[in-house]
């Protein structure tokens, strides 16, 4: 039997060269199992995956122990987890605690609420919004565009190949992006929008430029803004293509972090 055919690829992030397949263990999951990807697991077409080799194991590692874990503890989103009980890779039920609400389902899915809350005729549950302002935001940003790169990736690996998506990003401004979410040089924060929601599996929208039907964006004034749906929240971010998009994204913002629109309570469909 004749050995595999291997191909050279370069990880988009620290330009690790290795062959594929047998150096890297499995796709790359753009969207944490915590956040709804461990319901689409499996299914083709509907997972959010990368290729293996676009992200090598060793990025993938750091990015998983230390990204993973502030987009999993945003309040928004640790706070919808614990109502729906959804699990990551684990076995334990995910809780919410703050100073006005402990959140939880019991091992056979029974919901645990305590403290300030309210249920409606409807049979809707309202809870108090959780501070968006305790949050790491420099990592919590980092997360957002990481998500959103990898999601153009995968579009242009789909339309395209493997080689042009991956040279695609070594074009500025895109390169400053993943060295942005790679290591940060300073703590200047990317800007990017959140809002509450009740999606249950991730879902991903890009406004601006078709990029399912068109090429690649090669001039500065096509804009990319991504906008992710992660369980418990929303978040947008302007990739910065376009100069003057993208400042006028910044100029929304409150000391660089775009304001949070939201009310007092969160609302659960029972």
């Amino acid at each position: 039997m004749s050995a595999p055919k291997t191909t050279k690829i370069n990880c988009i992030y620290c330009k690790a060269c290795s062959l594929i397949p047998g150096d890297y263990k499995a796709d790359y999951h753009i969207a944490p199992y915590a956040l709804g990807e461990r319901l689409l697991a499996g299914s083709p077409g509907l997972e959010h995956v990368l290729p293996k080799g676009i992200v090598c194991d060793k990025c993938n590692n750091y990015f998983g122990t230390n990204m993973e874990i502030a987009i999993i503890g945003h309040p928004f989103i640790e706070q919808h987890r614990a109502f729906l009980g959804l699990k990551g890779r684990g076995k334990t039920q995910p809780e919410y605690k703050d100073d006005n609400v402990k959140i939880q389902r019991s091992a056979e899915g029974r919901l645990e609420i305590e403290g300030d809350y309210e249920n409606d005729a409807n049979g809707n549950l309202f809870v108090p919004l959780p501070d968006p302002n305790k949050v790491d935001h420099l990592t919590v940003s980092r997360s957002i565009y990481k998500m959103a790169i990898e999601y153009l990736i995968s579009i242009w690996i789909k339309i395209f190949s493997k080689t042009v998506a991956v040279n695609a990003l070594d074009r500025s401004p895109l390169k400053s992006v993943v060295r942005y979410i790679r290591c940060p040089r300073n703590k200047t924060i990317l800007p990017y929008g959140v809002s509450p929601t009740n999606n249950i599996v991730p879902e991903f929208t890009i406004e601006g430029k078709n990029i399912s039907n068109d090429e690649i964006p090669k001039k500065q004034e096509e804009s990319i803004i991504v906008i992710i749906g992660l369980v418990g929240a929303r978040f947008t971010c302007a990739i910065p293509y376009n100069k003057e998009n993208y400042l006028a994204f910044l100029r929304e913002n409150d000391s660089g972090i775009m304001k949070a629109m939201y009310g007092s309570r969160h609302t659960f469909g029972m």
